[in-house]
């Protein structure tokens, strides 16, 4: 694939991705084949000038006959001049040696340097060689041929820009590959948010097994969306709910007013009309005053006022607070906890409505003579509670009156909705939904069960 079809592909900012991670594959790749060059290059030259030291060292033992004697045996054992040594009078004129050198030629003694040894056919060769000044005045030098080891960094040289050359190649692939893999991903989410942006709510991104950061942005982003289609289906509900619940009030107090009005009543019954007024009036109060509080709690911004609340303390104060309504209606109002006291982080005022709302329903459902348990179990999977299994503090409250149907338990959590049984009973459908808002608060999970007879509802932390 060509470089104009690759961009078309990804497009020109995923290609500036695919390019600058290509620079940065091949800068990496540099630097550690350069590094590897020059480690190996300069160790190889260090063995080198400390085998010339060495043998400088121990020559430089000898005496003047004796040098001489050494290198001539040298030279005879070595005619290719691999290892040519040198040995200078005190005037710099050359005494014996493979090699015609001259003093003036060493820039320097006791350390190594380069030379360059010239044949007849003007052929050269490199040295690597080391001099030292005799305390008889004479000069030694020793070399040995490096023509071996500029080879071998030629070919090491030639090796590096071929694997350079490779990691290129193998960069090029990575970033196309990577590439062309998170343009189809991004793709594909532009495509379901253009869906979502045009009104469909139901469409979610598409999920990945990865946990990378598109599949953690994608999952983020479907759990919003499952609260803004949640939330918008709470607002149809609530705006349907709305327009019936007022409907019948509003009714019925235009029609007493109208009533009253056509028929010119006395004192008395138009004092009656008013009254009636004003208690569909507080009621439609009640009902708005409801909706203004749900939406309060819903406010994640109150998380910042959180404290550890000792649920003990909280199950007995709602206890207390319902004991003489229990008394009054010949319901037995029972505490069920253990020894231990759980704590759980949230507002304690909300976490007291939530418990108080589950327990007034329980209280308004229960027939006289029956029971209603708060029950609060540390280890958090609750004794005959049917709330499910879980972890954690868990609070229920558990009656003996007409229970919830399977149908409706996913459905008494929305706003204004009120079941077949509790149609005699006054009231407007919001105190559940207040219970689930102050659970969605908390983080925590609202679940219904069977008590056998009656109900139970229970609180836990979600998974």
């Amino acid at each position: 694939m060509s470089f104009a079809r690759l961009r078309e592909a990804l497009g020109t900012s995923h290609f500036k991705v695919a390019a600058q991670f290509l620079l940065l594959f091949a800068v990496a790749g540099s630097l550690v084949l350069g590094l590897v060059y020059w480690r190996t290059s300069v160790y190889l030259l260090r063995e080198v000038d400390v085998s010339l030291k060495d043998n400088v060292d121990r020559w430089s033992q000898l005496s003047v006959e004796n040098l001489q004697r050494e290198i001539g045996r040298r030279t005879q054992r070595d005619p290719t001049r691999r290892y040519p040594a040198v040995l200078l009078g005190s005037a710099g004129a050359r005494l014996t040696g493979g090699i015609d050198i001259e003093e003036r030629t060493v820039p320097g003694y006791d350390r190594a340097f380069d030379l360059t040894l010239v044949y007849g056919d003007e052929r050269t060769r490199p040295l690597r060689a080391f001099a030292r000044v005799l305390p008889s005045g004479h000069v030694l030098i020793v070399t040995q041929d490096i023509h071996e080891l500029r080879e071998f960094s030629e070919r090491l040289r030639a090796v590096i820009a071929i694997g350079l050359l490779l990691f290129v190649l193998v960069g090029l692939a990575g970033a196309t590959a990577f590439g062309l893999s998170a343009h189809r991903r991004l793709e594909s989410m532009r495509r379901s948010l253009a869906g979502i942006v045009d009104g469909d709510l139901s469409a979610r991104l598409p999920a990945s097994r990865s946990q990378d950061d598109l599949a953690r942005i994608a999952t983020m982003v479907n759990h919003m969306l499952d609260d803004i289609e949640r939330l918008m289906g709470e607002v149809k509900g609530v705006t349907d709910g709305i327009a019936h619940d007022l409907r019948t009030p509003l009714t019925r107090m235009l029609a007493s007013l109208e009533r009253a009005r056509t028929q010119a009543p006395g004192r008395e019954e138009l004092l009656g009309v008013v009254d009636k007024a004003i208690v569909d009036g507080r009621a439609l109060m009640q009902m708005f005053t409801g909706l203004l509080r749900i939406a309060e709690i819903e406010d994640v911004v109150r998380r910042d006022n959180f404290e550890d609340i000792d649920l003990r303390r909280l199950c007995a104060d709602v206890v207390d607070y319902y004991e003489p309504l229990a008394q009054d209606r010949g319901i037995a109002l029972v505490l069920e906890a253990g020894a231990s006291s759980p704590t759980l982080s949230g507002d304690a005022n909300l976490l007291f409505d939530a418990l108080a709302n589950l327990v007034d329903n329980a209280l308004k459902f229960t027939p006289t003579g029956g029971r209603v348990v708060v029950a609060l179990s540390s280890a958090g999977t609750g004794t005959g509670t049917g709330a499910g299994p879980g972890s954690g503090p868990l609070l229920s409250v558990r009656d003996t009156g007409p229970g919830i149907a399977p149908e409706e338990r996913d459905l008494v959590f929305s706003r204004f909705y009120r079941g077949e049984k509790s149609r005699h009973q006054p009231g407007h459908g919001l105190g559940l939904s207040l219970v689930a808002a102050i659970a969605r608060l908390h983080r925590l999970e609202l679940t219904i069960g069977d008590a056998s007879p009656g109900c139970v509802i229970g609180l836990r932390p979600a998974n």
